[in-house]
């Protein structure tokens, strides 16, 4: 009878744990790589609510001719229109009469300034607050410049 060359039953068996290894490896790198993905785009998407926020705040107090701040309601009014930023300790709800827009964010340190000086309430020309996300601290200032014939009726009334 004549031998057939072939392989052995320990050649077999390394082979496959060699390859189990290999598999293994594979997976484990996928996994870290799919990891590693899925939080930079929950990331992402944290910073991109933060700067919408940003965009839009900053556009509104820019188009504001009046904004005023009263028991942590930021009112906004725009032509004939009001814009209502509501801070919660959680949240901030900007409210239009179109729609609400809710920014899941942590706010601390409000503060208001008209003319420079530190308002608790009326009409206000600055706010500086800072967000916490993600164990970052961002700083946000908005300052409206109103206009000369503002500033006068301001002063006329005071």
């Amino acid at each position: 009878m004549k031998n057939l060359p072939a392989f052995s039953f320990p050649d077999i068996l390394v082979t496959m744990i060699i390859s189990m290894v290999v598999v293994a490896a594979s997976f484990s790198v996928f996994r870290f790589s799919y990891d590693r993905i899925f939080h930079y785009k929950s990331l992402n998407e944290d910073y991109k609510q933060l700067y919408q926020l940003y965009a839009i705040m900053q556009e509104d107090f820019n188009r504001a001719s009046e904004i005023s701040y009263y028991n942590n309601d930021l009112q906004m009014l725009i032509l004939t229109k009001k814009y209502n930023y509501l801070f919660d300790d959680e949240m901030i709800i900007r409210t239009t009469e179109i729609s609400n827009d809710t920014f899941f964010v942590d706010k601390q340190e409000v503060a208001m300034y008209f003319n420079r000086q530190e308002q608790s309430a009326g009409l206000i020309d600055e706010i500086n607050f800072t967000l916490h996300k993600g164990g970052t601290a961002l700083p946000y200032k908005f300052v409206k410049e109103y206009s000369a014939e503002m500033e006068m009726e301001l002063e006329a009334l005071n």
